[in-house]
């Protein structure tokens, strides 16, 4: 079975302004490892844990619950910035 072991995010992200440039967590951002069988994800609302979810579910191509296709939902047009951005490593 395939497992994601990081994500990365490129530098420059953290320069641009706006959302979802200008989310805390995600300005200080350079790689996050999974290095156990679950991870969590906690803290404050507005903090920026949905939209590194909902933008490694667009990266790896996941279904949407909703009807629309995820490459064109556009209830995550917000975060497609972060396409360009992040690194998956299987």
């Amino acid at each position: 079975m395939i497992h994601l072991r990081e994500i990365e995010i490129t530098p420059s992200f953290s320069k641009k302004e706006g959302y979802p440039y200008n989310v805390r967590f995600l300005k200080q951002f350079e790689r996050l490892e999974f290095t156990k069988p679950i991870t969590l994800f906690v803290g404050e609302n507005g903090s920026g844990k949905s939209t590194l979810l909902e933008e490694m579910a667009q990266a790896v191509g996941l279904v949407t619950i909703g009807s629309s296709d995820i490459t064109w939902d556009p209830t995550l047009t917000a975060v497609k910035p972060l396409e360009d951005a992040l690194r998956l490593v299987w």
